[in-house]
């Protein structure tokens, strides 16, 4: 069993951290990047939200 962990500072934002487990070491790696990626997603969707509620 494998496991990958991923931590990530965007500028500007808090650390972003992702870990996944799988039988193989790319498969980890696949799973804890489209996590990393769902994240990311969330954070920009709720940073546009943020800025348009404040009429930017």
């Amino acid at each position: 069993m494998y496991r990958c962990t991923i931590n990530l500072r965007p500028g500007g934002v808090a650390m972003v951290n992702s870990e996944a487990h799988a039988k193989d070491a790319h498969g980890a790696l696949d799973q804890a990047i489209e996590k990393l990626r769902a994240q990311l997603s969330r954070l920009k969707r709720e940073h546009r939200d943020d800025k348009q509620a404040r009429g930017q």
